[in-house]
C-alpha cells in the first residue's frame, strides 16, 4: 500500500519533482505508515504481555520465581510506556512532522523508526 501511495521518506533531489497530487498521496501514505507502525508495536508488546501472563501462571506456586516474573512485567510495561511517550511526544516535534511532505528535519525518520525493536 505504501508503495502505491508513497511516504515522506524521499531523497532531497526528488523534492523539486513533487506535485500537489503526489504530496497528498505521500501524506496519506505517511499517515498509513504511522498506523501500521503502531499496530506492529502493539502486536510485539502484546506478545510480550501474553508470554508474561503464561509465565505468571506457570510460576504461580513458586514464590521467588513468581516475584521475578512480576518484576519483569513491571519492567516491560514501563518500557512500553516510555517508548510510546518518546514516539509520540519527544522524538518528532511537532507531531505533524511524521507525515509532512517534505519533512523540515528528516533525521528522525530513519533513525527512530527502529524503536519498536529495542
Amino acid at each position: 500500500m505504501t508503495n502505491y501511495l508513497g511516504t515522506n521518506l524521499i531523497l532531497p533531489s526528488d523534492i523539486p519533482k513533487l506535485t500537489p497530487e503526489s504530496i497528498a498521496s505521500r501524506i496519506k501514505g505517511s499517515k498509513l505508515v504511522l498506523v501500521v507502525e503502531q499496530s506492529m508495536i502493539m502486536t510485539i508488546w502484546g506478545r510480550k504481555a501474553c508470554l508474561l501472563c503464561m509465565y505468571l501462571k506457570m510460576m504461580n506456586e513458586i514464590k521467588p520465581h513468581n516475584l521475578i516474573v512480576k518484576l519483569v512485567a513491571v519492567y516491560v510495561g514501563t518500557g512500553l510506556v516510555v517508548m510510546e511517550i518518546l514516539y509520540f511526544g519527544v522524538l518528532c516535534r511537532p507531531f505533524s512532522n511524521y507525515w509532512e511532505v517534505p519533512t523540515p528535519n528528516g533525521w528522525f525518520k530513519s533513525y527512530f523508526r527502529e524503536i519498536p525493536d529495542l
